[in-house]
């Protein structure tokens, strides 16, 4: 991409054309704005977004992705407070002990029904058919990007989206070649300095 983030925003927003994509880093700045670095300005772009009525799309798979961080956090957490060393926990931690149904439940309704109800009007949630899945399986032989990676942005380029909302680096720099790609914060100057103009 060889459009500045600034301008490439002014014109998006100009012709109408800003489609949204929200990777996972996202989704978890949003479901626990508590515990994220960068959680305000998610939660700020999302509001603006809201406000605007551009387009916002986030994939399933993103949210089981979110799920999966967040049981391991749970599991994790609740072995740190029974004493458990760290070292111990890390070397194990794919082989974590099942959570509790109780504990499940919590996740699953207190916060990602919840979470996806209160923000469906704003926020598609999206799968893709082969040709999505022929994209992603493209982008991993032929670039760096990780297999989880290639289908967030598989799942963005298929669904029309114009600008990727990222907070993981390597993610947001291997994606620059396919979409206009930004960090929540970096996101929120560029339109602070938009508004300014």
């Amino acid at each position: 991409m060889t459009t500045s983030l600034d301008d490439f925003v002014r014109e998006a927003i100009a012709d109408q054309g800003l489609r949204i994509y929200f990777d996972t880093t996202v989704i978890l700045d949003l479901l626990r704005p508590e515990r994220r670095r960068d959680s305000q300005n998610s939660v700020e772009l999302l509001n603006l977004a809201i406000a605007n009525k551009w387009k916002c799309a986030a994939s399933y798979f993103a949210l089981m992705e979110a799920i999966d961080i967040e049981q391991e956090n749970m599991w994790f957490r609740s072995r740190i407070r029974a004493g458990e060393d760290v070292d111990r926990l890390l070397s194990r931690r794919r082989k974590r002990d099942p959570l509790s149904p109780q504990a499940l439940g919590r996740l699953s309704n207190q916060m990602y029904r919840k979470f996806v109800v209160e923000v469906l009007d704003f926020i598609s949630w999206v799968t893709f058919e082969a040709a999505g899945w022929e994209q992603a399986l493209e982008l991993a032989m032929t670039s760096n990007i990780r297999a989880p990676d290639c289908i967030h942005l598989a799942t963005a380029l298929v669904t029309g989206s114009n600008l990727l909302i990222t907070s993981d680096e390597e993610l947001r720099d291997l994606a620059k070649q396919h979409i206009q790609t930004a960090k929540p914060p970096e996101m929120i100057a560029v339109l602070r300095r938009a508004a300014a103009t």
